[in-house]
Formats: C-alpha cells, sequence, structure tokens
C-alpha cells in the first residue's frame, strides 16, 4: 500500500480540506499550562456524567501545577491559512488569558498502559462567575464519539499551538504550531497507537509541547492523544481514546 502524501502547492482542493482540518483541530485544542515551573502542553475537554473532564497525556500532568488558557471566544478560533512553508502562525498581539486551574483524578493516573490521564476543573466557580472579565471568554469542548477507533486505511491529524516567539519589532507574541497530517496506523499495542508520518519528523523540539493534543481522522473524529515519538525514526506514539474511556466507565461503575 502506497502511504499517503502532503498536498502539492498546487492541489488547491486538498489543501483546502486539509486548512479545514487544520482549523477544526485548533478549536478542539486546549494548552495547558505548567504554573509552578516552566511547562507546556496540551489536551482537550470532552462532556463527562454532567460535567467536563480535561483528556491529556498521563506525563504532562502527573507532576506538578497545571492550567487551561481559556480563550477570548470573541476573537474566534479559525486558524489562519496555510502558508508556502505549511506553517500557521497564530497572532497574539495584546492578547490576555484566562488561566482555569486543573486537578488530575488520580483513578485515571494509571487506568490503562497508554499514557492517557484527564482532570478536572480546580476553580471557584463563583468567583469566577463574577469576574467580568472572564464573561468573554471560553474554553472548547469536542462533542464528538468518544469510543472510535484507529483503523487501516484512515489517515489521522493533529494541530497544537505549542509554540510562542516573542517579535519585539512588531511588539507581538506569535503563537506557533505543531502539527502532522495523514499519519496512517502502523501498528497497535498494549501502549498506544504507532503512526507513520508522511513526511520527514520534525525534530523533537518541534512537537515539544503538543504531547496530549487529539489525534483525529479527516472528519475531525478524535482516536487518540498524542504522548510522543513512535518505534522508529518516522513515526509518532498516540494513547487510544477508547481503550481509556472504556477503563474509566468500568472503573466509575465499580466504584
Amino acid at each position: 500500500m502506497v502511504s499517503p502524501q502532503m498536498p502539492k502547492a498546487d492541489d488547491q482542493e486538498e489543501r483546502a480540506a486539509l486548512q479545514k482540518l487544520m482549523t477544526l483541530l485548533l478549536r478542539h485544542t486546549v494548552v495547558l499550562v505548567r504554573t509552578d515551573a516552566p511547562g507546556r502542553g496540551s489536551g482537550f475537554v470532552i462532556p463527562w456524567n454532567g460535567g467536563v473532564r480535561i483528556v491529556t497525556a498521563r506525563h504532562v500532568i502527573e507532576k506538578g501545577e497545571w492550567a487551561v488558557e481559556a480563550l477570548d471566544s470573541s476573537r474566534g478560533t479559525d486558524a489562519p491559512p496555510l502558508t508556502e512553508r505549511d506553517v500557521w502562525n497564530i497572532p497574539l498581539a495584546d492578547r490576555e488569558t484566562l488561566r482555569l486551574r486543573l486537578r488530575p483524578d488520580p483513578a485515571s493516573l494509571n487506568a490503562v498502559k497508554d499514557d492517557i490521564a484527564w482532570a478536572w476543573f480546580d476553580v471557584d466557580r463563583d468567583a469566577l462567575a463574577a469576574d467580568p472579565k472572564a464573561k468573554s471568554w471560553s474554553v472548547p469542548q469536542y462533542s464528538g464519539p468518544l469510543d472510535a477507533v484507529a483503523t487501516d486505511g484512515e489517515v489521522y491529524a493533529f494541530a497544537a499551538a505549542n509554540r510562542d516567539e516573542v517579535h519585539d519589532v512588531a511588539r507581538a507574541v506569535v503563537r506557533e504550531v505543531s502539527w502532522e497530517a495523514y499519519m496512517t496506523l502502523t501498528a497497535l499495542d498494549a501502549n498506544g497507537l504507532i503512526l507513520g508520518l508522511a513526511r520527514d519528523h520534525q525534530g523533537h523540539a518541534f512537537y515539544r509541547g503538543a504531547s496530549g493534543a487529539p489525534v483525529a481522522d479527516r472528519t475531525g473524529t478524535i482516536v487518540g492523544v498524542l504522548v510522543g515519538p513512535g518505534n522508529g525514526a518516522n513515526e509518532l506514539r498516540a494513547a487510544s481514546l477508547e481503550r481509556f474511556i472504556r477503563a474509566m466507565r468500568q472503573s466509575e461503575a465499580r466504584s
């Protein structure tokens, strides 16, 4: 089987589809910031038993204090257009962020062998409701299926705003995006999904801070959580969302 390739510059239809998918992924992916030391990760929010959970890589939140960045909904969440070098830059000039503290669910930390866990929001909801600055801020929530399984023949992608660069001349902060598209399932083991890349591995620094980002198919249906490198030089690893959700449902049924 021939592996899918990145779209050529003149393939406008395919590039438009890729742009649409990246916009969707960036809309679902939240930025996690460590508040007691330098650190950054990614994640996504799902509904759960009348509340919400923030799903991410276990290694991101098992140590230290973490918070989620809420977004100003008035700014929108569309990804800027693809550049010739296929880099998304999200300008953050004059941008403020509202950080919502997280508290990991201890039961989720060892629910499965996969590197995946979830957390609750640990905030004073009354104080937040009374804060006029907080009224325009929101956290995106994924509402798709939680039991989708990665399959052969499908392609997968992720996108995470994982790096900030300060531009003194422009007096702005530019948030750069780590991303991959057209990844294919090459193996499934007890520790997660192995995904083959459609282009060369971009170097570990490129992906740092993207751990916890949702991995989704072309429709935006999430099947896993990005956790790190795969077995080979041109692979990444993701934790299985379906396996984790199944384990958490069983755990809560027993308690």
